[in-house]
């Protein structure tokens, strides 16, 4: 569980910031 929470508080934020950029480049492509 420990290793679970780690994993999911350092690959969030990176989630995050790919989904937003791919969002970005999807509509500056529009």
């Amino acid at each position: 569980m420990g290793v679970w929470a780690s994993d999911w508080a350092m690959l969030l934020p990176i989630y995050q910031r790919m989904g937003r950029l791919t969002l970005e480049t999807l509509l500056a492509n529009r």
